[in-house]
């Protein structure tokens, strides 16, 4: 998406006035103007000057949000992953004593389940808190992203804005008492 709003939002929408303008050039002054004009617009639209710094540093930390999230589902994927490998190994361990004559379970190997079941329950729990407190934070900043985005007075900001938001999700979040939620949620 960052290439084509760069490409068709910034660049070819500028280059189409900065070639109108050089049509319109009587002299030298207005060529130098034009093309003046042509770059701070670049280099606005584009969330690299002074101007739009804040929209770039917000998305900069949306996007360390999203990495840190994928981060955070990798090293979860592999505690459940390992989790799983143990649960197949404890009940290929049963049916082989079970094959054996054994009894299948003992009452050591039920409180030791019984324990890692209690642990995993806890990860369960603390994965969930966590995947609240990313969603929240992912939410309030987008919506204050596209916030900033849409009181812009560039029509590109605002397209942008569009583009993020063509759902109206973010528009439609609102702050509660206990993080952010959508109004069709609350209802």
């Amino acid at each position: 998406m960052r290439q084509y709003y760069l490409m068709v939002e910034v660049i070819e929408a500028s280059s189409e006035t900065l070639r109108k303008s050089m049509q319109k050039a009587k002299d030298l002054d207005q060529v130098i103007d034009a093309h003046n004009k042509f770059l701070s617009e670049v280099v606005t639209n584009s969330l690299l000057g002074d101007v739009t710094s804040e929209l770039f540093a917000m998305i900069k930390t949306i996007a360390g949000n999203i990495l840190g999230f994928c981060q955070f589902l990798e090293n979860f994927r592999a505690v459940a992953t390992q989790e799983h490998t143990t649960r197949q190994q404890a009940e290929t361990d049963r049916i082989e004593r079970g094959s054996r004559g054994e009894w299948a379970t003992s009452r050591k190997d039920t409180a030791a389940e019984e324990e890692k079941m209690a642990v995993f329950s806890q990860d369960i729990k603390r994965f969930s808190s966590k995947v609240s407190r990313f969603n929240n934070n992912f939410r309030s900043r987008a919506k204050i992203l596209v916030e900033l985005l849409n009181e812009s007075q560039s029509p590109s900001m605002r397209s942008l804005a569009t583009r993020l938001d063509f759902s109206g999700y973010f528009s439609s979040v609102k702050q509660s008492a206990d993080g952010f939620q959508s109004y069709s949620d609350a209802q």
